[in-house]
């Protein structure tokens, strides 16, 4: 495959992925918050710090994909639109992401002008929420020990990897 369509399904796979994020998940992050309270060992105060720049992440994560996804959307035909909709709930249900890439790319039949803009799109998008993680990892800086500080970065890169 040359490197042209290996950038494209790369990008396309990122589409994909924040296209179909699901909403559910959300309901995990209480559990997940108070076993990173555990895993960490966070003071009361600590607590108190962590939760408005948590929120704060959180909040600027949410507004840059929904940036992201209305980009995606004015870049596409009405007719890709909902053509790209109609996949993303199938993905959804079958929970099937590279077939959503597969089928964006032979059915959509976008165009050279939009996949630059895609990847146009993707790179702000990444670089929007490199700039977010940075300013949340100082501010959280802030209110951990560098021991908890290294264990919380540890933490984020194993979540990473799932």
């Amino acid at each position: 495959m040359n490197r042209t369509w290996s950038v494209l399904l790369l990008a396309l796979g990122l589409v994909a992925a924040l296209l179909l994020a699901p909403t559910a998940a959300r309901a995990g992050q209480d559990e997940g918050w108070k076993e990173l309270q555990s895993q960490l060992s966070l003071s009361p105060e600590q607590v108190e710090r962590m939760k408005p720049i948590l929120k704060s992440y959180q909040d600027a994560r949410k507004a840059n994909l929904q940036a992201f996804k209305q980009r995606i959307n004015a870049m596409l035909t009405p007719e890709q639109g909902a053509q790209l909709q109609q996949m993303r709930d199938e993905a959804r249900s079958s929970n099937d992401r590279k077939g959503l890439l597969k089928r964006m790319i032979t059915e959509l039949g976008l165009t050279p002008g939009q996949i630059a803009d895609l990847k146009s799109a993707i790179s702000e998008h990444r670089e929007r929420q490199k700039d977010n993680r940075e300013r949340f990892l100082a501010e959280v800086r802030t209110v951990l020990t560098p021991d908890q500080f290294e264990r919380f970065q540890s933490l984020l890169n194993q979540h990473e990897k799932h």
